[in-house]
């Protein structure tokens, strides 16, 4: 049975008419929405079949059941019952004609009771009826124009309303060669019925689904399921031709190939009769056959080529038929048969025991070896054709595996990892063979060698001053020896060398240091005669890293204590004072030697404009006196005289600082006065420590020349510095004393200072785990120098005098230090030195 196809919307086969393929509508647009409705019908089709002309027709009765939907009754059930003549063959180019079929349809159940109910006295309407015919590259949905006659509605009791149904079909196009084969026509499994009751009177009965009106309302019908739709088939012949097909073969045996392999043979259609010969093929059977070909319509003695293809799948036995369909009649079966074997070749296959081998960690100059075992799982000898080691080479092999390994068995590959050194190695196990899957096969190596335990030695200092020493004295100094290793240290031997080791001394108890622990060497300098001293402390141990330890030693003698000279600062400059002014600067005066200085005089040599004034006579060992300078300008001039100051410093008899000053009128400075608070810290290179900071700053800024005047003050505070570890440090109370004013400028939002003052260290302290011990300080303990410390704000980081204010950095020096004690050099040393740093920060201090 061919397939029916929908031209319009309300079927259940949604499907489209095929190219090529037309639709007969004899119906008016005025009286039905063609295609938007269908009807089972073909009554009007099998009269028409009937006047085709030709002389042998089969007779058939039909009886269609279905049910349709009717308003105010709902669905009810309708019998359709009609005759057709249905005949065997068309004949191609003759014209099919028109005829006319009566049709009896029963309305079933509850239909006339419904229509009656409703006053309804008679029924009539209009029916749209299709059927499809199909046909060898034609298709048509043909629709035909069904009126209903008008009849009257028993009123007497019953079931049944007999509707007379005169249906007329079109007329058709005649059938062409490319339609030469079996037609069949099938009814629409729908019918759709356009019905107007009308009452005694005429006039029409309007439901609610009615056109308000006319009072037609449509009636929509679907066949019952079991519904049979086909009106019969009937051959599509040319006159007076008698095509016929000839195969060759008749059967086709692709033999037995291998897995994957594929074969083609071809079979040969022949048209060897008259006419045209139209073919269809179709391939059944197993999915390993297939085919092409060129075969469509044959003229007479017209041969075509079906090619089919057996491709081999796995191992079994592989059946199928290529079935040739044609116009002749005959259906022709080529028998189709073939086999397929998998055919397995020998392989090797390698496998390794492991992917990967960790050695651990080994003490430097030990060995560890782990074996590899290289086994051949195929069912083919297995050629290796390199085994190496690719990485660092602190492994090596060695191999008991040939050059070729037969199937099932098994060799090994002994590798050695030796420790040297610290150090982390790696490296890869290669072997190289003709496993098709695996050419290089691989293990990862890895091992770790360390040195074994040993001691580490380590001096609570690198170099010892002794300071300055009268001859006949001695001072002692202790450098202690500890072991921060794992295993015992050996000192081999503790020495002394250098040019002056003939004024040092040592003794210690330092033989075997076990871990943790410590030894001291006691160090003893004899002053004798004026000198300075150096030597050498030499320290030899079993440390692989550090087997020479050295201490450098220094010291000074002299003849007898004396006086020594200190003026600070090294010059004067009174700056701008207006004409007639008193300004004042002061010059201080300090004895750092180790007898009473005696100042013999202090005298100026240049311009009057300068005065001074003193307390200076005596100063004694760590004491100063000040010295009072006046400069009053006696007009807008550049003035300068030289101080100088004499002694009986040996070394330095006489001083001489440079004073200078500028007689200018004063200027109008619109100033304003801010104070921060200040907090911040300073880190000590050499002390390797970061004391916290805090104190206040009070300025008076010109914000016109973008200058300042300030009064710095920094609080006290507390540093500490580690000497060897976290057991031995020390610690100091730290003071400052500033010289002078702080000055800077403010331009662009960038503040610099300047700033020149003395560190005083009143204690200090050597610190063994917690327990203090006050090793020097005192209120004359300072540094000999003042440090010059200048300050500016980050680049690019604004500085809000009258706002949030900002942050100044910078580097200075620290100088030694004097009259702390017996451990003065020893304290200057932790101290003095370059690169120190100081970061402050300057925030609006509150009102008060």
């Amino acid at each position: 049975m061919s397939e029916n196809y929908n031209i319009v919307n309300k079927s259940k086969n949604k499907k489209e008419c095929p190219a090529g393929h037309t639709v007969k509508n004899i119906m008016s647009s005025s009286t039905f929405k063609m295609y938007q409705r269908r009807l089972i019908g073909g009554i009007a089709v099998t009269g028409m079949l009937v006047g085709s002309g030709l002389a042998s027709a089969s007779v058939r009765n039909f009886d269609v059941n279905f049910t349709c939907g009717f308003p105010l009754i709902g669905v009810q059930p309708i019998n359709v019952v009609g005759v057709a003549d249905i005949p065997d063959l068309f004949v191609v180019g003759e014209t099919i004609q028109s005829f006319v079929v009566d049709t009896v349809a029963e309305l079933q159940g509850t239909t006339r009771l419904g229509l009656t109910i409703s006053a309804g006295d008679s029924i009539e309407g209009d029916a749209v009826i299709l059927a499809d015919l199909s046909a060898p590259d034609r298709f048509e949905t043909i629709v035909v124009n069904a009126p209903i006659l008008n009849q009257r509605i028993a009123d007497s009791t019953g079931e049944f309303i007999q509707l007379t149904i005169r249906a007329e079909s079109p007329e058709l196009d005649a059938f062409t060669e490319a339609n030469i084969g079996t037609a069949e026509i099938s009814l629409v499994d729908t019918m759709t019925m356009d019905i107007l009751v009308l009452k005694i009177d005429g006039s029409p009965v309007i439901f609610a689904e009615s056109n308000q009106e006319t009072g037609v309302f449509p009636v929509e019908c679907v066949a019952l399921a079991d519904s049979e739709l086909s009106l019969g088939t009937a051959q599509v012949v040319v006159p007076e031709e008698d095509p016929e097909i000839s195969v060759s073969p008749g059967s086709i045996n692709f033999g037995t190939l291998e897995d994957g392999d594929n074969s083609t043979e071809a079979v040969t259609l022949t048209n060897v009769g008259g006419g045209l010969l139209s073919i269809d093929l179709t391939l059944n059977g197993d999915d390993a056959f297939s085919q092409t070909n060129d075969c469509d319509e044959l003229s007479e003695s017209e041969s075509c080529t079906v090619d089919v293809t057996y491709t081999a799948v796995g191992d079994g036995v592989n059946g199928g038929t290529l079935v040739i369909t044609s116009s002749d009649g005959v259906v022709t079966d080529v028998q189709l048969s073939g086999a397929s074997e998998i055919i397995i070749i020998p392989e090797s296959e390698i496998e390794l025991s492991t992917d990967s081998i960790n050695f651990g960690t080994l003490i430097a100059g030990l060995s560890s070896m782990e074996s590899v075992t290289v086994s051949n799982i195929g069912d083919a000898a297995l050629n290796i054709s390199s085994i190496t080691v690719d990485g660092d080479n602190a492994f090596s092999i060695l191999s008991e595996c040939g050059s070729v390994l037969d199937a099932g068995e098994s060799c090994s590959v002994d590798v050695t990892y030796m420790a040297d050194g610290v150090s982390n190695d790696s490296a890869t196990l290669v072997i190289s063979s003709d496993d098709s899957d695996e050419a290089t096969s691989s293990v990862d190596l890895a091992g770790r060698s360390q040195l074994g335990p040993e001691g580490d030695i380590e001096v609570s200092t690198n170099s010892v001053d002794f300071g300055t020493v009268v001859t006949g004295n001695t001072v002692v100094q202790t450098v202690t020896v500890s072991n921060v290793g794992d295993a015992d240290l050996n000192i081999d031997s503790v020495e002394l060398a250098g040019s002056g080791v003939s004024a040092f001394m040592q003794t210690n108890d330092c033989t075997v240091v076990a871990v943790g622990d410590s030894c001291e060497i006691e160090l003893t300098y004899s002053a004798n005669g004026v000198s300075n001293d150096a030597a050498d402390l030499i320290i030899m141990s079993d440390d692989t890293d550090e087997p020479s330890t050295i201490v450098n030693l220094t010291g000074e003698s002299i003849d007898a204590p004396t006086p020594e000279i200190s003026v600070s600062p090294a010059s004067v400059s009174f700056g701008d004072v207006a004409p007639g002014v008193d300004s004042t600067r002061t010059v201080v005066v300090s004895n750092v030697g180790l007898a009473a200085l005696t100042v013999t005089g202090i005298s100026l040599n240049g311009d009057s404009e300068f005065i001074q004034s003193n307390d200076c006579g005596t100063v004694s060992v760590g004491g100063d006196c000040t010295v009072t300078l006046t400069f009053t300008p006696s007009g807008e001039a550049s003035f300068s005289t030289e101080l100088t100051i004499t002694s009986d410093d040996l070394d330095t008899p006489s001083v001489t600082l440079n004073v200078t000053g500028e007689g200018k009128e004063a200027v109008v400075v619109i100033g304003i006065e801010v104070s921060f608070d200040v907090a911040g810290e300073t880190y000590i290179a050499k002390a390797k420590g970061t004391p916290i900071l805090s104190g206040s700053i009070d300025a008076v800024m010109d914000l016109v020349a973008g200058t300042y005047v300030a009064s710095l003050l920094l609080d006290p505070t507390i540093g500490k510095f580690p000497l060897l570890g976290s057991f031995l440090g020390t610690a100091a109370n730290i003071e400052f004393e500033s010289v002078g004013d702080t000055t800077g400028t403010l331009s662009g939002g960038i503040l610099t200072s300047n700033s020149e003052m003395y560190t005083l260290l009143p204690d200090v302290y050597l610190t063994i785990f917690s327990l203090q011990i006050r090793i020097g300080g005192g209120d004359e303990c300072r540094t000999k120098d003042s440090s010059i410390i200048n300050l500016t704000s980050p680049e690019g980081v604004f500085f809000d005098p009258l706002g949030a204010g900002g942050s100044l950095s910078g580097i200075y020096a620290l100088s030694k230090v004097e009259n702390c004690g017996f451990f003065n050099g020893l304290i200057g040393s932790i101290l003095a030195g370059d690169e120190n740093t100081i970061t402050l920060n300057l925030t609006p201090a509150p009102l008060i």
